[in-house]
């Protein structure tokens, strides 16, 4: 089994864990049972968050790194940077990628980013989603979500 097999495995353990610790945390509000029971069950889902975001972020860095093999991004260090930042911060703002570029490369205008960022659009390297951009088969991380009251 790959490391990639392997962490989706993981992954999709945590999400079920999350799923019945937001159960339990549930049937505990419900009957209003020991508040000690109701802060494990909340410890355990910020332990499960925490693991599921540490592989959020190995799985973004390594989309970065293969996509700095694109022939097209060898000879370009903005792009570069700016896929470093969406591996590194996740789906981001042109905002915030324009301020980590600026902390890796020392200066970066808006209007170079946003530009740059629209031609890794264009490769299909970077997908627009809403105002922010994220990598390519980036998804929404499912233990993020709050649970509905």
């Amino acid at each position: 089994m790959s490391l990639d097999d392997e962490l989706k495995r993981i992954k999709s353990n945590l999400e079920i864990i999350a799923e019945r610790l937001d159960r339990l945390e549930g049937m505990i509000e419900e009957r209003d049972r020991d508040q000690s029971l109701l802060a494990i069950a909340k410890g355990g889902r910020f332990g499960a968050n925490l693991y599921s975001q540490s592989i959020d972020v190995y799985n973004r860095l390594t989309r970065a790194r293969r996509a700095m093999d694109d022939p097209r991004l060898r000879k370009d260090p903005i792009s570069q940077t700016i896929v470093d930042a969406l591996g590194y911060l996740g789906p981001s703002n042109i905002s915030s990628i324009t301020r980590h570029v600026r902390e890796v490369r020392g200066t970066a205008s808006r209007t170079t980013i946003r530009s740059r960022t629209q031609n890794l659009v264009d490769y299909g390297i970077v997908v627009r989603d809403g105002a922010n951009y994220r990598l390519a088969g980036d998804t929404k991380e499912k233990l993020s979500r709050k649970r509905p009251k």
